[in-house]
């Protein structure tokens, strides 16, 4: 999960998506998590992140989401999950294959 927290990074740009940016780590023992809210895969160590930023306009916008999507099917693609906090645009289908009903 690191090589794709290096990739997310890599592919992002800030400077043209974003004002203001932050991207928090957290390495979390899911064995440790009894709270059924954040989905965790069955490994020792999990690799938890996320980009929050803040966009000027619709058009940076609407890239953002566009990024943030082909970010979610790169996840999709190593059976990863996708945190509910991110803003990404799912249909009601995706969204109930990935979080549940």
């Amino acid at each position: 999960m690191e090589e794709f927290g290096l990739e997310f990074l890599a592919g992002h740009a800030p400077p043209e998506t974003a004002t203001h940016f932050r991207v928090p780590f957290f390495r979390l023992r899911p064995a440790l998590t009894t709270r059924p809210l954040l989905r965790l895969p069955d490994e020792p160590v999990a690799l938890v992140f996320d980009f929050l930023c803040t966009v000027p306009d619709r058009a940076a916008a609407s890239r953002t989401l566009e990024c943030n999507r082909q970010f979610y099917q790169r996840l999709q693609e190593l059976r990863r999950s996708l945190s509910s906090i991110g803003a990404t645009q799912l249909t009601h289908r995706h969204w109930q294959a990935h979080f549940g009903p």
